[in-house]
C-alpha cells in the first residue's frame, strides 16, 4: 500500500511538472507565469466596526499568500492576481442557553466578501463570501479576548481563501 501511494505521489508530481505548473506541498497549484499578487486593504461595512479589523485581516491574507506560495507581493493593481473585498459581518451570537435563559457560550462570527481577480487567467476569477467563527465562554468579557478571537478567525478565513484560490482538490 505504501509503495502504491508513493508511486501515485511521484506520478502526480511529474504530471504537474509536465504541465508547467508550480506545485507546493500546501496543495497550491500556481502556473509559472503567475508571479505577483496584490491585496487591497479590505473595507469594513459590518454593523459593528472594530477599527483595526480590516487592516488586520488584509495583513493576514498578505502573510498567508507570501508564506504559502512563490508569489511576490507588490503594492499596486498591476499584479497578476488581485484580492479585494469587504468585511460584511462581525457578530456575536449566544449559544448553549442555560437554566436562567443565560448563554453559556457566545460565538463571534466574521464574514468577508472576497473578489479574486486572476489577470492571467480571467476564467479563474471569482467573487465569494467566506465566514468563520470562534466560540468563547459567556462569562468572559469580549474586550479581554477579542484580539485573540479575531486572530483565530482571520487564520481560518485566510486559509479558506488561499485554498479556494489555488487548491486542486
Amino acid at each position: 500500500m505504501e509503495l502504491t501511494l508513493r508511486k501515485l505521489k511521484i506520478a502526480f508530481t511529474l504530471l504537474i511538472i509536465l504541465y508547467g505548473c508550480s506545485y507546493s506541498f500546501t496543495g497550491a497549484v500556481i502556473p509559472p507565469d503567475v508571479k505577483t499578487v496584490y491585496v487591497e486593504t479590505f473595507s469594513n461595512s459590518a454593523d459593528i466596526i472594530i477599527p483595526s479589523l480590516a487592516q488586520d485581516f488584509s495583513e493576514k491574507l498578505r502573510d498567508v499568500l507570501v508564506s504559502r506560495s512563490n508569489l511576490k507581493l507588490i503594492d499596486n493593481r498591476n499584479a497578476d492576481i488581485v484580492y479585494s473585498g469587504t468585511i460584511t459581518e462581525y457578530k456575536i451570537t449566544p449559544l448553549n442557553i442555560g437554566g436562567n435563559d443565560q448563554a453559556r457560550q457566545n460565538r463571534l462570527t466574521i464574514t468577508v466578501l472576497v473578489k479574486f481577480e486572476n489577470k492571467k487567467y480571467p476564467e479563474q476569477s471569482w467573487e465569494k463570501t467566506f465566514s468563520n467563527f470562534a466560540d468563547y465562554d459567556s462569562n468572559t468579557d469580549i474586550a479581554q479576548i477579542q484580539s485573540e478571537l479575531i486572530e483565530t478567525i482571520n487564520n481560518k478565513l485566510t486559509l479558506d481563501i488561499f485554498n479556494q484560490s489555488f487548491s486542486v482538490w
